[in-house]
């Protein structure tokens, strides 16, 4: 009769992997490819899985930063004098009545005229998740066709196009697309070589969930209370020899920190027959 094998001699080879020592990123995705010192995972072992043990990450994916953090508008200043007010807003993470009071408050110290209001007040439309502007005088032009390549026109929602008040204010501008201020409160650690968390019912090459509990500014130090064993089945008999690996906001959307390094730490965890050995240089029993 054949002998039952007890799997009971655990084995876990741990690693760190940080950012700035990539050996490739990709402009485009964000995506950084990594070199490892080689990981054997024999053919006997069994129950492998991975774990996500640390994380370090700087919050810093601002949603305003250089390439987004203008706008032009038009409108009477104290004299009633038509002017162009340029504001750019300092990166950072905005929804949306933090921006419109710093736009508000860089009006009036520009000179915008003030007795009905700031000239534009931006604001969330939630029925259609889009971005509404109150213009508080007739002759107020926000100027989206303008500084096309640094304006905040996408993420509020705007088309690029220059859209002035109406014969009577306040007049209400709605945005014609939902707007991308959005509010992150988790960063997701992605790796290739995993099938990983699920997330909204979807599964994705995710290692973990880092919530946000920083300033924006500020880093993340993060060690799980509980860790999650994630099934690394996949790696049997499998030398790896390098990983890819990226952040998101919600599991898809890849996110930058604006060229900002992180890292972070995982092991895997693995069993071997008790009565066997192997020779891990040449990955045989």
């Amino acid at each position: 009769m054949e002998r039952e094998i007890d799997y009971t001699v655990e084995r876990k080879v741990s690693f760190t992997i940080r950012s700035s020592d990539a050996s490739q990123i990709q402009n485009s995705t964000y995506e950084i490819d990594y070199t490892l010192r080689p990981l054997h995972i024999p053919s006997i072992a069994r129950n492998v899985h991975l774990t996500l043990d640390y994380a370090q990450i700087p919050h810093r994916s601002y949603n305003i930063n250089s390439t987004n953090n203008k706008i032009r508008i038009f409108g009477p200043n104290s004299a009633d004098v038509g002017t162009d007010f340029d504001i750019t807003v300092p990166e950072g993470i905005y929804n949306h009545e933090e921006l419109s009071l710093y736009i508000e408050r860089d009006l009036f110290e520009q000179g915008a005229k003030s007795t009905s209001g700031a000239l534009a007040i931006f604001e969330h439309f939630i029925p259609n998740n889009t971005t509404v502007i109150t213009l508080n005088y007739a002759t107020v032009v926000v100027k989206f066709g303008d500084l096309v390549n640094t304006t905040m026109t996408t993420i509020l929602g705007f088309d690029a196009v220059n859209t002035g008040a109406g014969a009577s204010v306040p007049f209400y501008i709605y945005s014609q697309n939902e707007h991308q201020l959005r509010h992150i409160d988790s960063y997701y650690i992605h790796m290739n070589i995993i099938r990983g968390l699920r997330i909204n019912n979807n599964y994705f090459n995710c290692i973990g969930q880092i919530p946000i509990n920083v300033a924006a500014g500020e880093t993340i130090y993060y060690i799980p209370n509980n860790r999650q064993f994630l099934t690394g089945d996949n790696l049997i008999n499998q030398e790896v020899n390098s990983v890819r690996f990226w952040l998101t906001s919600d599991g898809q959307t890849v996110i930058n920190l604006n060229d900002d390094d992180y890292e972070f730490s995982y092991s895997v965890h693995y069993t071997i027959p008790h009565n066997h050995e192997w020779d891990e240089r040449t990955n045989q029993v």
